[in-house]
């Protein structure tokens, strides 16, 4: 198992041509702790940050609202077109 691995790297600008910006490195849960929340990479200082992970948004199946469907009380709407729902495709 790899301790950690480059997810990917964000520029600070997307139209800067400077190579500064940031890496984001993925490390396993169970092996964060060795990292320290200040250290050197690449010869550059660089802080640690805890991402989290994030819930999925709902969206309801009948009105595709951002809610639940249990409670949605909206019109049944297209999944395609979001006009009220229709036959056909």
């Amino acid at each position: 198992e790899e301790l950690a691995f480059i997810r990917d790297i964000v520029p600070i600008r997307t139209q800067n041509e400077e190579s500064y910006g940031h890496i984001r490195i993925c490390v396993p849960e169970s092996r964060a702790e060795k990292f320290s929340s200040r250290f050197r990479i690449f010869g550059e200082a660089v802080s640690v940050q805890r991402i989290r992970q994030q819930n999925q948004i709902t969206v309801c199946e009948k009105c595709f609202g951002f809610h639940t469907t249990r409670v949605c009380a909206r019109s049944k709407k297209c999944g395609t077109c979001s006009a009220d729902a229709h036959n056909g495709t």
